[in-house]
């Protein structure tokens, strides 16, 4: 219907009319049908679900010729689902993205943009996968990283550590920290500092004290520059508080517990205040007052409300709490308890135990492993109250389960340190499980814990070349992966050795971010390389028994805190015996390593050094009557924790009224062992021409640090020997590759907990020697404390030795301490000799011992500082004798001459007996025929 215009509507009147209308018909042009279907249904007076259900029906399926404003529209509906329904925006962020890429001139920012949307859409999803691939993707496309990379690289951390990969959340946190500074965004700073804390948390994170100041001033010094809001104090004084407990600072924790308290009580934060109050109950836990406890942990559980994570802490503590109280029962119904309010399936058996895939896709795996832990030590501890038995197989159901979680997620990380996370917990682990085995009296069983805890660390990096030779990778993909897991390791040694820059640190997170993707990528296209590298074969009992000599036993160690176990092993027998009071025994070793790392000075040094070696020796090895133990003549020993400093072949064996010493050495032949499984994979990779020895012979060093050696090098041996100045690590390296036995005097030491060789010109590192993987049948080190290192909780110990075995070599031969370079070098001429004759290499080595023993007995270089130190790691057999073709040639071809010469020799001489006795008749002839012709006459 048409509006009638008056006529008597002034010009002014209807210019304004015109402009109106005009107006609103270039607006309906300027609007494309998408942007007023998408006003239309969000000017709708229903509630947002609704209009995004709507959405979801009219604009996804939709087309439009104007791409960008189509991209537009989704991107506001992601908006409005930021708030009402995230999940159901990630679709529209999706076409957003699609669309933003088909422009002609797409606009970077906005890519960005949406990349970092769905980055965070998928993260609050929990949806880690496509959270960490739109983040990075976001990361890649950025030329100069911004304040919205330095976010994405804080969340990728979150990532990280929601899935127990600590190690790389840290690297990611370093990253977003070093963005947000250099942009100076420091809000967002301090969002990332507050996860940062919270993974330290998480990751129960030792930090010495100096490092904590530094810490918690940047900390408070960025709370007070940003103003933070009441949220983000109470988040760091109760991370401060957390960090504080781990590191045994109990009273700095609770004051900073009791800082954050008041905090969360005005924010009504009930969650926090639930965590408080159990922080708290932890505190007076450790101090003993368990009523204290018992009441704050109760407090807390009414604050947790619906709160799953914070309600299986409380009943894992509580769990605590009742097993020092010895009310065994109620404690393993609260570690139920504490798995099920993580677990998404009813759970609640004690007889049974959650199931194994389940537990895995569970992203709560690492506390579920954790109570699973406490409910086995549980267990054990309700056996020790009662002695039934019940309870230890109980025990070793647990332990079975936690084992194959340990293992699988031990495999499922990449980052190093973050294998390590799993290595120690499973460390922890083994010496219950020994104890275990130890009372259901399998010894085969507690042979394999012991095994696995020294093996699978070794064996990890000779598996994954085993793995890619078997999966038949091509040359290229392996050469490509080398290159790449080179650059990482040479960027850590050069971080180690010098000054760490911030440019340093960015080339080291980027080539380390490079391997793991490569790798992951070769998983996938290979997947039998996947299988057998997360495959480490554990040598079982029953081989290990077959490859033992008649005469051989096995000892090996595991030691916990207070407790540990020595297993006794031939071909025929295993038993277990608990070591205890370790402590005492620790305090004794150190005691006794201060008398044989130096020469005997007087009469009561000898005295002492004989009388606490002899304890030490009834306490290291408490089955000296055991006929199994006696009749052995040779020791195979696996030794654990402190145990690796001390050379067995010292131990005095009896305490006589003489000066003179009884060593274990003279009564048996000794040698070491890390691990079996270890030393199987070693054996199985054919070493190169046996009859190759390279000997490195240095007394000079370019490094001005290094003192000369006061032994004269000299040629060792016939074959290839490099002197001083041609000793360098170019030629080391180089005969590494070439030579099966390798004879090294030098200089050794350890910065920073890594071991180093000193060539003339360089230092060589394990990590150098781990690419070459090149088996050596022997590789001797005639240096300072190069089979000592640095012992670590779920590790062992870092030495050269350690380095060498890693990367292939069948045995090694090294030093404890710093050996006297004299005896040194007389006891290695020795040992070669021996060698070439074809002797085991340990009976070379005792008898190279024995007879520097026998030379210098009743005189001071006796002492075991002189000999003692040197020590055989790994395989023992003979080297075998090369066949030389050109010598048994020539040897034939005497031997043929001599068998000629004799032969004409015999013929000679039976010719000229035979003209003898003719002559000799003919002349009897003669005289008879005169005789008888005088006789005629």
């Amino acid at each position: 219907m048409s509006i009638p215009i008056r006529s008597n509507i002034c010009s002014f009147q209807k210019r304004l009319l015109y402009i109106g209308i005009l107006f609103y018909m270039l607006q309906g042009i300027a609007q494309t049908q998408i942007e007023i279907t998408y006003d239309s249904i969000y000017n709708l007076s229903i509630p947002a679900t609704e209009k995004i259900a709507i959405f979801k029906k009219v604009i996804l399926p939709a087309t439009a010729d104007d791409k960008e404003a189509f991209a537009n529209v989704c991107y506001r509906i992601a908006v409005l689902c930021y708030n009402a329904d995230r999940k159901s925006g990630i679709p529209f962020l999706h076409k957003e993205l699609s669309l933003r890429q088909q422009l002609e001139k797409p606009n970077k920012k906005l890519i960005a943009k949406a990349y970092y949307n769905l980055g965070n859409f998928y993260w609050f999803q929990r949806d880690y996968n496509n959270s960490l691939k739109y983040h990075d993707s976001l990361i890649s496309y950025v030329t100069i990283p911004d304040k919205r990379c330095g976010i994405a690289y804080n969340t990728m951390a979150r990532v990280y550590k929601n899935t127990g990969d600590y190690q790389r959340a840290l690297d990611y946190f370093a990253q977003s920290e070093a963005i947000l500074k250099k942009v100076k965004a420091p809000k967002s700073l301090l969002d990332t500092y507050i996860n940062k804390l919270s993974l330290y948390v998480a990751q129960k994170y030792r930090i010495t004290p100096t490092d904590f100041k530094t810490l918690e001033n940047e900390v408070l010094q960025l709370v007070e520059e940003v103003n933070a809001n009441d949220n983000q104090r109470l988040m760091i004084l109760f991370n401060l508080g957390a960090i504080l407990y781990t590191n045994q600072k109990n009273e700095a924790s609770l004051a900073y517990y009791n800082q954050s308290l008041p905090i969360a009580e005005k924010l009504q934060d009930s969650l926090r205040i639930a965590q408080i109050y159990t922080n708290k109950a932890l505190i007076h836990a450790k101090k003993g007052a368990t009523g204290e406890a018992f009441s704050m942990n109760e407090t807390a559980l009414l604050f947790t409300k619906d709160e799953a994570n914070q309600k299986s802490i409380i009943y894992d503590n509580l769990g605590d709490l009742y097993i020092a109280s010895k009310q065994h029962k109620k404690a393993l119904t609260y570690y139920n308890s504490a798995m099920n309010a993580l677990l998404p399936f009813a759970w609640e058996n004690n007889k049974n135990l959650p199931d194994y895939e389940r537990i895995i896709a569970s992203p709560e795996h690492t506390a579920i492993v954790s109570y699973l832990i406490d409910k086995q030590n549980g267990w054990l501890d309700f056996y020790d109250a009662t002695q039934d038995k019940k309870y230890v197989l109980a025990a070793e159901q647990t332990l079975q389960l936690i084992d194959k979680i340990i293992d699988h997620l031990y495999f499922e990380s990449k980052e190093k340190l973050s294998k390590l996370f799993w290595r120690k917990k499973g460390a922890k682990l083994y010496v219950n499980a020994v104890k275990i085995c130890y009372l259901l009296e399998k010894p085969e069983q507690a042979f394999y814990y012991i095994e696995k805890n020294k093996g699978i660390l070794l064996l990890d990096n000779i598996s994954a070349f085993a793995a890619k030779r078997i999966a038949k990778l091509p040359q290229e993909v392996i050469d490509k992966e080398y290159a790449l897991s080179k650059k990482v390791k040479d960027l850590e040694q050069k971080i180690i050795s010098t000054t760490t820059s911030d440019s340093l640190k960015e080339h080291y997170f980027t080539a380390k971010e490079s391997y793991y993707k490569y790798i992951t990528e070769i998983e996938q296209t290979y997947p039998e390389y996947q299988r057998y590298r997360t495959s480490l074969p554990m040598l079982s009992v029953e081989n290990v028994q077959k490859k033992l000599a008649e005469n051989e036993v096995v000892i090996a160690y595991i030691l916990g805190t207070e407790v540990g176990y020595v297993l006794l092993m031939n071909q025929k027998m295993k038993k277990i015996v608990p070591l205890n009071h370790l402590k005492q025994l620790k305090n004794r070793l150190f005691a006794f390593q201060k008398l044989y790392t130096k020469p005997f000075e007087t009469t009561r040094d000898a005295a002492n050094f004989q009388q606490l070696g002899n304890e030490i020796y009834q306490n290291l090895i408490p089955f000296q009557e055991d006929t199994i133990y006696s009749k052995a003549t040779k020791l195979t020993i696996i030794p654990d924790g402190f145990i690796h400093a001390l050379p067995f072949e010292i131990l005095p064996i009896n305490i006589l009224e003489s000066e003179q010493n009884s060593y274990l050495i003279e009564a048996k032949e000794i040698s070491y062992r890390y691990s079996f499984s270890l030393d199987e994979k070693n054996n199985e990779q054919p070493s190169k021409d046996v009859s190759k020895s390279t000997a490195f012979m240095l007394a000079n060093f370019q490094d001005s640090t290094l003192t000369r050696l006061t032994t004269n090098p000299t040629k060792l041996f016939n074959n290839a020997t490099f002197i001083n100045e041609h000793a360098t690590k170019k030629s080391f390296l180089n005969a590494y590759n070439t030579s099966s036995q390798l004879y090294i005097s030098t200089h050794a030491g350890n910065t920073n907990d890594v071991p180093w060789l000193a060539m003339f010109d360089e230092k060589v590192y394990p990590n150098e020697l781990y690419f070459l993987n090149n088996p050596k049948a022997l590789v001797v080190l005639n240096a300072c404390k190069t089979s000592a290192g640095v012992f670590k909780e779920g590790e062992g110990v870092f030495s050269l030795t350690r380095g060498f075995l890693n990367s292939g070599s069948k045995s090694v031969v090294a030093t404890l301490w710093n050996l006297n370079e004299k005896s040194g070098a007389e006891i290695l001429k020795s040992f070669r000799s021996n060698i070439e004759a074809s002797q085991s290499k340990s009976k070379a080595l005792q008898n190279a011992k024995l007879a520097y023993l026998e030379k210098y007995k009743n005189t001071s270089q006796s002492s075991p500082y002189y000999w003692g130190g040197m020590i055989l790691t790994g395989n023992t057999e003979a080297i075998p004798t090369p066949i030389n073709i050109w010598k048994i040639i020539g040897l034939s071809m005497a031997a043929v001459i001599m068998i000629a010469f004799y032969l004409t020799y015999r013929k000679r001489s039976n010719i000229n007996k035979s003209s003898e006795n003719i002559k000799n008749s003919l002349d009897d002839f003669d005289l008879e025929e005169e005789n008888s012709s005088f006789k005629n006459n």
